[in-house]
């Protein structure tokens, strides 16, 4: 391994996630709706909270800067099938990430961070301006983003986005040019980067809350220490298969 505790810098749109476990016995007598009797809630980070806490998990080096207001993700879900019955979201106006904060922040980049991790899921606290300038900072920069992508992604090492989100944005960019930033992940046929597919074992899926999160934290956990991106790729390929056999956004040991 190339560093025993990689230094690693997660920048992006923080949420808290709320799983709210119960029992559903009977119907509402007066509307048509389940009457939900709770049990229990579990609080966790998501989005680049959850990325950060797998990666802290892995006894890495994390420093984090997220977006001050509390978005919130409320799931009530039936504890003996695992089905949710309604999600809520509170989601506030997000305010960018202000320019002197990210100077002050990315600077001597290369020096303080083995690899900075974008997780861009486009509440507002990162524009394209602020990912742009995180891109140049630092030769390797991991980004997850809901944007299409575009020239201000020119300077990133990897692009992690899902099959949708590649569908909607491959007509916007020339793919020959990108394949070797692109890694598409597909769900329960694993990943595709650089015109090959990285297959995975099928298996039963309980959870697919935050598998997303779990493949980005294992491609940079791996990377930063092989440098080899075919070793990575099945590495979070199989932190995915793992995270989607637990129940709510879990993190692996």
């Amino acid at each position: 391994m190339k560093f025993n505790s990689p230094r690693i810098l997660v920048i992006g749109d923080k949420c808290s996630d709320h799983y709210s476990y119960g029992t559903v016995e009977r119907l509402c007598p007066d509307v048509p709706a389940p009457v939900f009797n709770p049990t229990k809630t579990i609080q966790t980070d998501g989005m680049a909270g959850n990325v950060a806490r797998q990666l802290i998990e892995w006894k890495c080096n994390v420093f984090t800067k997220f977006n001050d207001e509390f978005i919130c993700k409320k799931k009530y879900i039936d504890e003996k099938t695992n089905h949710t019955l309604l999600r809520v979201d509170i989601e506030p106006e997000v305010k960018h990430i202000l320019p002197q904060e990210l100077r002050m922040l990315l600077v001597s980049a290369r020096e303080k961070w083995d690899a900075i991790v974008v997780v861009d899921y486009g509440k507002g606290y990162l524009n394209h301006g602020a990912i742009q300038h995180i891109c140049e900072s630092h030769p390797m920069v991991f980004v997850d983003t809901k944007k299409k992508i575009d020239i201000f992604l020119k300077d990133v090492a990897f692009i992690k986005i899902n099959e949708p989100e590649w569908e909607a944005t491959k007509d916007n960019i020339n793919p020959d040019d990108w394949k070797d930033k692109i890694i598409v992940t597909l769900g329960s046929e694993g990943c595709m980067y650089n015109d090959k597919i990285y297959p995975i074992t099928v298996v039963d899926v309980l959870d697919l809350s935050g598998a997303g999160d779990t493949f980005m934290a294992g491609l940079v956990f791996q990377y930063v220490q092989t440098e080899n991106i075919n070793d990575a790729l099945h590495f979070a390929n199989d932190c995915a298969m793992r995270v989607v056999q637990k129940k709510g956004v879990a993190v692996l040991d």
